[in-house]
């Protein structure tokens, strides 16, 4: 392997301009690259490494978990090639030969939600 990956947690809400706010928790693997020195700053487009075998587990606080797994060229992963538990744990193993960017679960805590009113 011979491209940066990154491994991300979080559970900071997402402000958007101060226009409004949503309440996320994530837990995901990313193809990017650091940037201006901050990593994982610039996310990749493309990928040549190709996993066997990937798998995420995370505890989260809402039970709106939502997973996603994203091959090269911002392609969705066949639904074959990944499986998602439903609660707290994604799975992705190869069939095809394609190249994983981004696999992860994504939590949405809605009583957390704000708009901002000028």
């Amino acid at each position: 392997m011979n491209e940066n990956y990154y491994f991300g947690v979080s559970s900071e809400p997402l402000n958007f301009q101060d226009t409004y706010v949503l309440g996320t928790e994530v837990c995901f693997l990313a193809r990017c690259e650091s940037f201006d020195g901050q990593p994982c700053g610039n996310f990749i487009l493309k990928s040549n490494t190709v996993f066997l075998f990937a798998e995420i587990r995370a505890s989260f606080s809402t039970k709106y978990i939502y997973p996603y797994a994203i091959n090269s060229d911002i392609r969705l992963t066949d639904k074959e090639e990944w499986y998602f538990d439903g609660k707290s744990r994604i799975i992705y193993q190869k069939i095809k030969n394609n190249s994983l960017l981004f696999l992860g679960l994504y939590g949405r805590k809605y009583e957390e939600d704000k708009i901002f009113v000028n």
